[in-house]
């Protein structure tokens, strides 16, 4: 399935902007359980987060 050019932006904005949030979210467990824990979350939202912006980032380069 083809998406329009706004459409891959736009994903990639979120996707960006949800590994923002996940490093604030980690920074505040990190103060409050420890670093061990803030490091298993952000190892936990890049297994989810990192192949969805390649993902993206490809079908990007293939609209240009």
């Amino acid at each position: 399935m083809n998406r329009s050019s706004e459409y891959t932006q736009g994903a990639l904005a979120a996707l960006h902007e949800a590994k923002t949030l996940n490093l604030a979210n980690a920074t505040a467990l990190g103060v409050l359980e420890g670093p061990a824990v803030a490091k298993t979350l952000v190892n936990l939202m890049n297994l989810v987060l990192d192949p969805l912006i390649q993902k993206y980032n490809a079908m990007e380069v293939k609209s240009d």
